[in-house]
Formats: C-alpha cells, sequence, structure tokens
C-alpha cells in the first residue's frame, strides 16, 4: 500500500528556478471536463478554450501601476483620498499578504474584494492564481473561479473552483488534480505551524509550464510487497552468503513483507473537502504513474487524510480497489489508522511450509501510526494446520509434535514495532508466533529487533535474535537457536567520490572505488558437530559461544562498453521498465577479507576474490526478444581454519553464479540464476523466474527448489518529474 499521505488538501511538486521571470496562465479550458469517476486521465480536449489569458507579472518596482500592469492591493490601506470608487481595504487580519490582479474593485455594500484577471492570492494556505478571486469581508471567505490553481511550498493542485474559509482554513476544491509528495519535503511545505514561503510564486518559471507534457522523469525508488511461499527465501544472486558465510542478508524474505513507498502521488477527485488538519475526497484516484493513462492506479469511493499537529498523517481508504493496466481490480482493505474503526476488508492468504503447515489467513491491523511510533498486528488462521489437527493429526510446524490437540495452536501472530526514538536513532522489532499455544511458544516462534544509531559515514547497531534463519551455500537453511552483540558498519562508501575525484573526467571508465567495511561481537548459541561441544547445553547439537568478526571489501566496477538510452517517454524508454535500458558491458573486480575468532579458542579466516561481468544487449522497447541480460561472477575462497557452527563455516570455495533475463513477448520477461559448486558440481541454490514488467508496476513468481521456497512480489515504482502530470 502507499505510504502515508502529506497533511493537508491538494498539493504537487513544482520544479522551478529561482530567478524572477514573467509569469503565464496556461490558455487552456476555464473549466477542464471531469474524467471518469475513479480515474486518473487528462482534462478533456473537447471543450472549447476561452481567450487567451495575459501572462502574470511580478509586482513592477515602481509605485503607480499603469494602464496595463496589475494591480496590487497592499496589506496596509492607503490613505483616503477624495475619489468616487471606495478604497480598497486592509486584508492583512484575514492572513492575506497580498492579492494582484489586472482589475480589482471593492464594492462597499456587500463588503466584496472582487479580482480580475491574472489574479494571485498569497495567504496562510499558501498562494492561489484564478481568473478570478473574490474575497468576503463579511463572511471572512474567498471564492476563486476560473483556471484554479493552489500552491504550498513544492504541493500544486488545480481545479475549477475553490471555496475557502480563510479563518477556519477550511474549504472545497471542484474537478480537483493535482500532485503531492508524501516524503520530508511535502510535510514541511504541510505543516500548519510553518508559514508558506512568500516567495512562492516567484520561484515559478510560468504556472504554463504544468500543463506541458511531462519531463524529465526519474526513477527514485519503489514500494515491494512481497509474499513468501515455504519458508524464507535467499535471492541466489546476493553474494554475501558465499564470501562471508552466516551474514544476514537484506534479501531475505519471510512471509508477507512490505518495503520502501512511493512519494510522489498524482490525484484526481470529483470533490476535495479541506480542513486544517486533513481533507476528504469522493470519487478519488492515486497514482504513481506520470503518465496518462495511468498504468497502476487506486480508485476509492472516499478517502480521508487526517494529520493532526505533531503526529504522523493516516489515510483512510474505502470502497476501494488496485487496478493495473485500467483492467484488473485488486480489492483492497477497508483502512484506518485505528482498529476499532476498520470495516469490512479482506484477508490475505498466505503459504509457510516451514512454521504454519501450509496455507493460512491474515490480516494486519495499524494499531499505533503516529510520527514517530508505529505498531501493526497481523493475527492469523492456519487454515491447513487446523484441519490436520481436526483430523487427528499431532504434527506443527519445524517437524514439532504434540500429545493433545489445543485449539491455540491453529493461530498465528505477527507483531511489527518501528520507533524513531531521536533524529538519528530507531528501533525495529519484529515477533512472529506460528502458534498461540504457549505451551508451544519456544519452538513455534521468531524474534528479531535492532536499535541503530546513525553517526553518519557508519551505524552502531545492537541487535538480538531469536530462532533465526540464515542461508549457508551447499549447507542449505541453518537456525540460529539464539543471539545478540553489536556491530558496528560502514555505508558502502566510494573513496574516489570520497577524495573530490570526479570519474567521468580522470577515469570514464570506472565506476567507482566502493568500500565496506564490519565488525561485530555477537553471542551465539546455534547447532555445531563438534564432538567437544557437544552437551554442553540442554539441545546435544547446540554449542554457546561468542564470535568476534572483522570485514571488509573493495570493489571496483569498470564499464567497458555503453550506448545511449532511448528518451524517458511512454513510447520508448519507458514503454516497459520504470527506467531506460543502458545496454553495456560492465565487470566487477572485487575483494573480500573476513577474520572470524570463537571463544573456544578456534579462528576461521578467509579472502574472497570475486570477478563479475554483467552484459546486456536491447533496449526493452521491441515487441519481441529486446533485452537479454546474461550475468557471471565466478568467486574464489582461500584461508585456514573453519567455524565449530555450521550456520557461518565456509565451505563453498570454487563457486561459479549464472544468470539471464530474456524478454518474450511485450513485458513478459523470463529468468534463472543458479550458484554452482565448481568443486562438487553441484547447483545449490537455483531461482526460476517469471515477471511481468511495466512502467509503474511489476509482478514477479519466482521459485527455488533448492529452498522450496517461492515468492510473489509486486513492485509500485516511485517517481520523479517536471510539470503535474497526466499529459504525453
Amino acid at each position: 500500500m502507499l505510504d502515508s499521505l502529506p497533511p493537508t488538501s491538494v498539493v504537487a511538486e513544482i520544479v522551478a528556478p529561482t530567478e524572477r521571470v514573467e509569469q503565464a496562465i496556461a490558455q487552456s479550458p476555464a473549466s477542464a471536463s471531469p474524467a471518469a469517476p475513479g480515474s486518473v486521465l487528462p482534462p478533456s480536449q473537447d471543450a472549447s478554450p476561452p481567450p487567451a489569458r495575459p501572462s502574470l507579472r511580478l509586482p513592477a518596482p515602481t509605485p503607480a501601476a499603469g494602464p496595463t500592469d496589475p494591480v496590487t492591493t497592499p496589506t496596509t490601506a492607503p490613505q483616503p483620498q477624495a475619489e468616487t470608487a471606495p478604497a480598497l481595504p486592509n486584508l492583512e487580519s484575514l492572513g492575506i499578504v497580498r492579492l494582484q490582479a489586472d482589475r480589482q474593485s471593492f464594492d462597499g455594500e456587500r463588503q466584496l474584494v472582487i479580482a480580475q484577471g491574472r489574479a494571485s492570492l498569497r495567504f496562510r494556505g499558501g498562494v492561489l492564481f484564478a481568473d478570478e478571486i473574490q474575497v468576503n469581508l463579511q463572511a471572512n471567505t474567498l471564492k476563486a473561479e476560473g483556471r484554479v490553481w493552489l500552491l504550498r511550498g513544492q504541493q500544486v493542485a488545480r481545479g475549477s473552483q475553490l471555496t475557502y474559509n480563510l479563518l477556519q482554513e477550511s474549504g472545497t476544491l471542484l474537478n480537483a488534480q493535482g500532485r503531492f509528495n508524501t516524503g520530508p519535503t511535502g510535510a514541511r511545505d504541510l505543516d500548519p505551524s510553518i508559514p508558506p514561503s512568500t516567495d512562492i510564486a516567484d520561484r515559478i518559471q510560468s504556472v504554463e509550464e504544468l500543463e506541458q507534457p511531462v519531463t524529465n522523469v526519474r526513477r527514485i525508488g519503489q514500494l515491494l510487497v512481497t509474499s513468501a511461499f515455504g519458508g524464507e527465501y535467499t535471492d541466489p544472486s546476493d553474494l554475501q552468503s558465499l564470501t562471508n558465510p552466516g551474514a544476514v542478508l537484506p534479501t531475505q524474505i519471510s512471509g508477507f513483507d512490505i518495503r520502501g513507498g512511493v512519494q510522489n502521488v498524482r490525484f484526481q477527485a470529483d470533490r476535495l473537502d479541506l480542513g486544517p488538519d486533513g481533507w476528504t475526497a469522493k470519487d478519488i484516484a492515486l497514482t504513481n504513474d506520470p503518465f496518462a493513462p495511468p498504468q497502476a492506479e487506486i480508485r476509492s469511493a472516499q478517502a480521508t487524510y487526517q494529520a493532526p499537529p505533531g503526529s504522523l498523517g493516516s489515510l483512510g481508504i474505502f470502497g476501494s480497489g488496485l487496478v493495473l493496466e485500467n483492467s484488473l481490480r485488486i480489492p483492497l482493505p477497508d483502512n484506518n489508522s485505528v482498529v476499532q474503526e476498520r470495516e469490512g476488508g479482506i484477508l490475505t492468504v498466505g503459504f509457510d511450509g516451514v512454521d504454519r503447515n501450509g496455507a493460512f489467513l491474515e490480516r494486519e491491523f495499524s494499531v499505533i501510526n503516529e510520527n514517530n511510533i508505529q505498531l501493526s498486528l497481523t493475527p492469523q488462521f492456519l487454515l491447513q494446520r487446523a484441519i490436520n489437527l481436526a483430523g487427528g493429526g499431532r504434527e506443527l510446524g519445524n517437524d514439532v509434535e504434540v500429545n493433545s490437540v489445543n485449539p491455540l495452536d491453529a493461530f498465528g501472530l505477527v507483531g511489527r514495532l518501528n520507533a524513531n526514538i531521536a533524529p538519528n536513532t530507531q528501533f525495529s522489532l519484529i515477533t512472529n508466533l506460528a502458534s498461540l499455544n504457549p505451551e508451544n511458544l519456544g519452538t513455534q516462534s521468531r524474534i528479531s529487533s535492532d536499535l541503530r544509531q546513525d553517526f553518519g559515514f557508519f551505524d552502531l547497531l545492537l541487535n538480538y535474535r531469536y530462532r533465526e534463519r540464515r542461508f549457508n551455500g551447499s549447507l542449505g537453511v541453518q537456525t540460529v537457536q539464539q543471539s545478540y552483540g553489536v556491530t558496528l558498519e560502514t555505508r558502502r562508501l566510494n573513496l574516489l567520490a570520497l577524495a573530490g575525484v570526479n570519474p567521468s573526467d580522470t577515469f570514464p571508465r570506472i565506476d567507482g572505488l566502493n568500500f565496506r567495511f564490519q565488525a561485530s561481537y555477537q553471542n551465539l548459541l546455534a547447532l555445531t558437530d563438534q564432538p567437544n561441544l557437544l552437551g554442553t547445553q540442554p539441545s546435544p547439537a547446540l554449542a554457546n559461544l561468542n564470535r568476534f568478526q572483522l570485514e571488509t571489501g573493495l570493489t571496483l566496477p569498470i564499464t567497458l562498453w555503453r550506448e545511449d538510452p532511448l528518451p524517458a517517454t511512454p513510447d520508448a524508454g519507458l514503454r516497459y521498465t520504470s527506467a531506460p535500458v543502458t545496454p553495456g558491458l560492465r565487470i566487477i573486480p572485487e575483494i573480500t577479507g573476513v577474520i572470524t575468532n570463537y571463544s573456544d579458542g578456534t579462528s576461521q579466516n578467509s579472502l574472497a576474490y570475486r570477478f563479475g561481468a554483467d552484459l546486456t544487449l536491447g533496449k526493452f522497447a521491441g515487441d519481441f526478444f529486446d533485452y537479454t541480460n546474461l550475468r557471471a561472477d565466478y568467486l574464489r575462497s582461500t584461508g585456514q581454519g573453519f567455524s565449530p557452527f555450521l550456520f557461518d563455516r565456509l565451505v563453498d570455495r570454487n563457486v561459479l553464479v549464472l544468470g539471464a533475463t530474456q524478454q518474450l513477448l511485450g513485458p513478459f520477461l523470463v529468468g534463472v540464476t543458479s550458484a554452482i559448486n565448481l568443486d562438487t558440481n553441484e547447483a545449490f541454490n537455483t531461482t526460476y523466474r517469471l515477471e511481468y514488467s511495466r512502467r509503474a508496476f511489476g509482478v514477479s513468481l519466482s521459485y527455488n527448489p533448492n529452498q522450496q521456497v517461492g515468492i510473489l512480489a509486486i513492485q509500485l515504482n516511485d517517481f520523479d518529474w517536471q510539470g503535474l502530470g497526466g499529459q504525453n
């Protein structure tokens, strides 16, 4: 699901230079014909355009207005003069900083200020442009009609009519279209405690640019929703398990998982009701796609967004569905941030053949969704286990047998907690219970917790794990019964960039010199086969030892050949992918050293050499066989000693990893990746993949017969672009 939305009305990012320039309003229909309810589409082109609109200029430095210059209402009333028309009043008490237009008049009887032609108004709620703006001094309201644009910070929206109460900071925008940002920038722009910048309009090159075709599209992230079937999945293309066996891999996926997010979102709604801390919309469509028609969108009969001061905003959607390719609709549960306010919804079907005996049903509830803390609970009904137990079965997950049936063994629970303790300190906790029977919690639960402190170039990590599964090459999946410790790790640092060297100038074929370092100290309780350690724990195959480990690596990616990609347009570079494909050949030499010492006096030290090659042919824009990717990695490890544990013992010292991905027809891709132990000629980690790839989204199904795990993934891509969006 999309990340939470920003805490006010209708907004969108604007990309504009800082210099003062002439401003203009695009020649577009005075009132855009609304698209079909629930569809994000460009405005209708059938409406007859009104006369061309004059340009919107910044106020001239000279105080007097010429016959063709816009008239500016000052925030302090001028001295009374002998004239027939009443003087324009002081609007500062209503929070209006400046009102500017070609023509302004004041109806003293109705207490109405009327601004017509190139009208703009700066107020606490942002900046407003329209064909006509009326300010009612008695009712403390304003009304804007024609081509209405509402801006604040980097956010923008347009509509046919806006009515707004200046004191209550609430109103209604009709036929609304726009773009908002859910990231930190959007939150700052819409924070009611932070007044909008008074030079917002000055930073706009031209309002006309918002109605131009979308330009400068680039992918900046993704929202990835995955569901593993059978257990925990480890991607064979992740070489960390081969150069440093027993490491916790970032690509491990267990059960249902959501990572990343989408910050830039386009929307269209028949009506948005704005409030001081949120909004409500009817028949709204939300999409991450810069272009129209959108390839993916959420259509909702009603959406409500609330963001009280000091807390993270929460989005409620009702009667919603994720629509792909304007045809396939995936129902979404009615969603609110408070559990007791949930109404209806759907269940998610999952499959876990390791811990839960097969198929199960689950539903996630957000219990706490504040600015610095999020807590969710996912109750589960283990359908297949319940059927087996009702039929006389006695086996639970992990080959655990029970003497008597307890109904609580048919239920599970997953809890997720994320807390921002300080600006650079985060805490996370995942508790995974495959049974709610207290007698079986020891064998049916897994716990993972991390406390991370960010120090800039490196992170300090305190962690605790209970019954964590780790993949170790040809030895397969191993369970670490319990571990806790501290880790100091660097980010992947580009040494050339840190030294101020631009590779494109000095070394045009070198993509960087990447360095990483990690030091850790852990207490481990894990499976062993060493006779001198057997029997030291209640389970005779477990040993409890301390481990100190140092790891460092250096990578030098080099591009030998590269072609220019196609332009980032819907019918070229972005036809089937979120970023234009760059054909080329790249090699990746790497060296990794690992030093490991254990409290029983043993050690395992290794030096791993890697030589990788990545070849891409085609630009993924044709209908058939226009994309081929071939990858090969050769790893050779040397060293001495061996680990007393099985989960981190180095056994694969001579490995070849091969991968291939091929376009078949349109957006359909097939791929295979396999790791082969050249000493035994055994393929120990092979994954087959089928993928449907589009610009805005992707769906893939992978299966690994060695791990007996499959994974279904849905990906929504996050873009940045110039313009409002929706036009091709």
